[in-house]
């Protein structure tokens, strides 16, 4: 009984995914976001692009796999492509607009998939690769930016239990 308790909660907890980038790619983004005014930037350690937002845990032994890929030897290298202010929200209903750089990233949208395949749910019809830039623009924001001179280098996957309400902190 009690171990059936203990899937459903982790079930229900979910699982977050994400990929970080080599410092040298966000220090340079950071120095960008300085230079062209962008209003309260994220911090150059929090720098990531979500892989999955999954609102049911994702086997421990594929997120296992999943750690121990080294992503530097696999010399992977993301474009920027645009700037789009996208919504967010939380389960209380707070809908905020960021500012995202989307990402040239095939191989972000593989992984995302294969997450998918293996039971992670997402909220949003598509997954568009990005990493966000700012959790607080205004909604006239003008988008009209050179996106900076940079390949965005991923270093890591991570994972950690979902935080559903993680925009109300933001």
């Amino acid at each position: 009984m009690l171990s059936k308790v203990i899937k459903l909660v982790e079930r229900r907890v979910g699982t977050y995914a994400a990929v970080k980038y080599e410092a040298t790619t966000c220090a340079i983004v950071a120095e960008w976001c300085k230079i062209n005014n962008i209003p309260n930037p994220v911090d150059v350690d929090k720098m990531h692009s979500t892989l999955i937002y999954s609102r049911v845990k994702i086997p421990t032994e594929y997120q296992k796999d999943l750690d121990e890929i080294e992503l530097r030897s696999r010399g992977w290298r993301f474009l920027p492509d645009e700037f789009k202010l996208m919504p967010t929200s939380s389960d209380k209903g707070a809908v905020k607009e960021v500012l995202v750089l989307t990402l040239k990233a095939p191989e972000l949208i593989q992984m995302h998939d294969d997450l998918c395949r293996k039971g992670a749910t997402h909220d949003f019809d598509d997954f568009i690769p990005h990493v966000t830039l700012s959790y607080k623009v205004p909604t006239d924001f003008n988008l009209a930016l050179t996106p900076p001179p940079v390949y965005f280098i991923p270093s890591k996957i991570y994972f950690e239990p979902l935080d559903m309400n993680w925009s109300d902190k933001k």
